[in-house]
């Protein structure tokens, strides 16, 4: 059975994943999803941080450079995609804010739990 830091850890990627993702479908105007998505990807690393009584103030800088990094590389690839089936973009860039977002979060978990 997971321990409690581990279903919280779930609970706060996952939720953030959903928000990122719902985010990406319904952005009106291509590239503007990563000025929202953002601050969910630097709320969803500052919790990560809170929950295991780390500084706020150091992992909101490191969180906020490897979510620019994560947004760089998801938008680059939700566009190539994007461009190629049209219709299908926002389930597209959905899936790559999800999927960068899930990333972002579990990196991060391994990086605070590192000794």
């Amino acid at each position: 059975m997971p321990s409690n830091q581990s279903r919280l850890d779930h609970v706060i990627i996952h939720t953030g994943s959903a928000i990122a993702g719902t985010i990406g479908a319904l952005a009106p105007i291509p590239g503007s999803d990563a000025v929202l998505i953002m601050p969910v990807q630097v709320a969803m690393a500052v919790s990560l941080a809170a929950t295991r009584g780390k500084s706020v103030s150091g992992s909101l800088l490191a969180s906020a450079g490897v979510a620019s990094v994560g947004q760089i590389i998801g938008k680059g690839g939700s566009r190539l995609m994007t461009r190629w089936i049209p219709g299908a973009g926002n389930f597209i860039r959905a899936g790559v804010a999800i999927s960068v977002t899930e990333g972002l979060g579990w990196a991060l978990v391994a990086e605070y739990d590192r000794p």
